[in-house]
């Protein structure tokens, strides 16, 4: 795992999951899933330390092989960030889900005017047009992950109809 084109020893050592699905029709996604801990002055690894940090938009180049011959799985750039903090430290840790380069290419931007507009108006004409909250993808690390899995296995199950479908 490449992360701005560096690797990160560390984060094989808190390496708890990593998952990608790899899309013949659409974007391909990752989600990695990493342990985290308070340390004894306060700060969380991972997410309080300047190297540890991840940020939306880093570059993700994941690869898998065997020695001197790894193939890239997926190249592609950070969607999301979420910590999930568990009543038992131990258990805590930090979710962070992408997409390859064909993602972008599904955004789009709209523009609209809003002439003379209460700013009310104009926040109610923008979700009445389906923008729901939570905005952005910021969902909790579970969910993420649960809508995640169940996407890459409703693709296989749909490409399988000897096994079935999800519905």
């Amino acid at each position: 795992v490449r992360v701005d084109g560096q690797v990160d020893e560390g984060l094989y050592r808190d390496l708890i999951a990593l998952e990608v699905c790899d899309e013949h029709d659409g974007a391909s996604s990752f989600a990695i899933k990493l342990g985290i801990y308070l340390k004894d002055d306060g700060t969380w690894t991972r997410l309080d330390e300047g190297d540890g940090n991840f940020q939306v938009w880093q570059r993700v180049t994941i690869e898998a092989g065997f020695e001197g011959s790894a193939d890239v799985l997926i190249d592609g750039y950070i969607a999301g960030i979420s910590p999930y903090f568990a009543p038992q430290g131990a258990d805590s840790y930090l979710l962070i889900w992408g997409y390859d380069a064909t993602y972008s290419m599904t955004q789009e931007e709209k523009v609209v005017p809003w002439s003379n507009a209460k700013y009310s108006d104009v926040a109610t004409s923008i979700f009445d047009r389906g923008i729901k909250y939570p905005a952005h993808g910021y969902e909790p690390a579970d969910l993420q992950l649960i809508k995640h899995r169940l996407a890459a296995w409703s693709r296989w199950a749909a490409r399988h109809p000897v096994i079935g479908t999800l519905q």
